[in-house]
């Protein structure tokens, strides 16, 4: 489908929501994708990924290390998106201030320096799930104009606010006591000299419920490496051409055949001796709706921090597009059986597919209204 000018390419998944911009990269739609299911799926304790700290004029920004996208841009964007979902964004606000925060202390760190940074459940009534997330982090290389940052994002199941103060407390030596989740968003820190990671750990399995199976990371690697990545290059390589069905039904296959990997244990042996799917093939098989998931940030968030950190949040689908006051925005063509996405408040005169026979048959254009 040809994207309309300066209109984000959007497409459907029960599950989660993304916007393929144009600026996206392959390589940061691979790693999205594989974060998701990693968090949403897989549910995997730990995740790693890469930030960068440069400077930009009289200030340090935090970026991804894809296009050095500012962290900054990405929590405004998810703010904005939930405004014109009508969304409550007292969450996404927070993460503004919290990364601001990190930003002015990472100015003057230094290598070996640590990161600690706290993400609790919000209320369920919103969307989320009942799991968070401490993220710690570590200066491992600078110059005069960058900085490198490892990440790992900490799953902690069913936590609570008090948890989460006792832990800040140990790791800190603060006296911070949060009252409310977005509490802990705004409080990024950065300790000088760092933190060993086995006290970090240490910390973590004696406040949450965390025990830590490095196991657990070599099976999800194996489900991608088999069974996921083959399908990931696919769909990367044709989901222009595709059918909005067609790519919401790609997503759900590669969802349910991690969720289906996750219950079994599958051993890597047993994977390899898996049929390796063609996309049509895993979309006939596992294409079908997945069970609903929550998060710690709503599915429908880009949380500039959670698993997918690196690049702020997936970049191909989006949940569901609100209706405006001309209808649904996704536009059938008769002509070409595809489906183009209007902008909102604009109806379309030509269908947006690239190869479509007759463009101007669109179900908003000309020809359709008389049909």
């Amino acid at each position: 489908m040809q994207r309309l000018e300066g209109e984000p390419q959007l497409v459907s998944s029960n599950s989660f929501r993304v916007e393929h911009r144009p600026d996206v990269t392959a390589p940061e739609m691979h790693d999205d994708i594989i974060s998701y299911l990693g968090e949403f799926r897989f549910q995997v304790q730990k995740y790693d990924y890469n930030l960068s700290l440069s400077r930009q004029g009289d200030r340090w920004r935090l970026g991804d290390t894809y296009r050095g996208e500012p962290m900054t841009t990405k929590a405004h964007r998810a703010m904005m998106e939930r405004i014109a979902w009508g969304e409550p964004t007292h969450r996404e606000e927070a993460e503004f201030t919290g990364l601001t925060f990190l930003e002015q202390q990472l100015a003057d760190a230094q290598t070996g320096d640590s990161i600690i940074w706290f993400s609790p459940p919000g209320p369920k009534s919103q969307g989320y799930g009942d799991y968070g997330f401490g993220f710690e982090g570590r200066v491992i290389s600078e110059n005069e104009d960058k900085k490198s940052i490892r990440m790992t994002a900490n799953r902690f199941e069913r936590p609570t606010l008090e948890q989460f103060n006792e832990v800040f407390r140990h790791l800190v030596g603060s006296g911070f006591n949060g009252q409310h989740a977005d509490d802990f968003l705004r409080m990024p820190v950065v300790i000088k000299g760092g933190l060993s990671n086995e006290f970090i750990e240490l910390v973590f399995a004696n406040s949450f419920e965390f025990d830590y199976d490095p196991n657990e990371r070599v099976r999800f690697d194996a489900v991608i490496k088999h069974r996921i990545r083959p399908l990931i290059n696919e769909y990367m390589h044709s989901q222009k051409d595709m059918s909005i069905s067609d790519r919401i039904k790609s997503i759900h296959a590669m969802e349910n055949i991690v969720t289906e990997a996750r219950r079994n244990l599958s051993s890597e042996i047993v994977l390899l001796e898996r049929k390796v799917l063609t996309l049509a093939d895993a979309r006939a098989q596992y294409g079908h709706q997945p069970e609903k998931v929550e998060g710690s940030c709503p599915v429908k968030s880009n949380n500039p921090l959670s698993l997918e950190g690196g690049s702020g949040g997936l970049s191909a689908i989006l949940l569901k597009l609100p209706e405006d006051q001309h209808g649904a925005r996704e536009v059938y063509c008769k002509a070409c059986r595809k489906y183009s996405i209007r902008p909102q408040g604009r109806l379309l005169d030509r269908c947006q597919t690239e190869k479509c026979p007759d463009p101007t048959y669109i179900a908003c254009g000309p020809k359709a209204m008389v049909a």
